[in-house]
């Protein structure tokens, strides 16, 4: 591709704006929508995925911070996941050359949607609820925080973690699109603190990748850093407006977004 202009530069600015609102709001990456924007205007498929990374690191940063900021991150599981999914990453990143990846998209993208089903009927029903007058949360936040710190539930996490680096390594995926899910079901945490959490669980693995992609060549800045400076923007904004909805306005879009990966793995 050639060089990139000033109309396709602010296109691609204002591209960086929406994807990295609409990630940082369900706790994802971004890559599934920047990969094929990348892929679409003519880079190779190896470059719009390294440049993907290079943006996903500045989306986690951004929302990391305005999700810290506004109290919502667990750190000490934030750590650990991103402790455990490094190594499980460049696990997969080796192992992608050998392992039949198309079954394994399938059957992640299966589970991806099954739990963001889950995740669009329980939101439905506490609107529902609320709309009666119900609080379906009530008398369960305390016990929601016990769980998901207990020394069980970090083990579990510990494996969680590895494993969704393996995944995420082997498909392409970014690890958000399984921890938000893992964290609410499993662990039982409160959405809100779930999408933050991941979001800033993911920043050690995007760095990481980004280093192998620049030793590549991967990345293409003409067309990154455009997208990039609109996606700060994004992610502070997806950020923000995600701490002020209510916890099922925001299973909703988690859910819809995810449901829109689990079909793009699928299909």
């Amino acid at each position: 591709m050639g060089s990139v202009g000033l109309v396709e530069a602010s296109l691609l600015a204002l591209a960086g704006v929406f994807i990295a609102a609409i990630s940082s709001m369900a706790g994802i990456g971004g890559g599934v929508f920047m990969v094929p924007l990348f892929y679409g205007i003519g880079y190779p498929i190896n470059v719009a995925i390294g440049t993907s990374k290079f943006v996903i690191v500045f989306i986690s940063v951004s929302s990391a911070l305005s999700y810290s900021r506004a109290g919502k991150v667990d750190k000490t599981l934030g750590l650990l996941l991103m402790a455990s999914m490094a190594p499980g990453g460049y696990l997969g990143a080796i192992a992608v050359s050998w392992a039949n990846t198309r079954v394994l998209e399938i059957l992640v993208g299966a589970l991806i949607i099954y739990y963001s089903l889950r995740l669009l009927f329980r939101g439905s029903r506490e609107y529902l609820a609320r709309r009666k007058g119900y609080n379906l949360d009530q008398g369960n936040a305390g016990r929601r925080v016990i769980l998901h710190r207990s020394p069980k539930m970090l083990a579990l996490s510990a494996v969680a973690g590895f494993m969704v680096g393996v995944v995420a390594g082997l498909t392409g995926t970014g690890g958000g699109a399984l921890l938000v899910p893992f964290m609410v079901s499993v662990l039982g945490m409160k959405i809100h603190e779930a999408v933050a959490t991941s979001m800033y669980s993911m920043l050690l693995a995007a760095i990481t990748a980004v280093i192998g992609h620049y030793q590549n060549n991967d990345i293409s800045m003409e067309a990154g850093l455009p997208l990039m400076l609109g996606a700060l923007a994004g992610a502070l904004i997806g950020s923000r407006v995600a701490v002020r909805l209510s916890p099922w306005a925001l299973r909703l879009v988690v859910g819809a977004v995810l449901v829109m990966i689990g079909l793009r793995l699928i299909v």
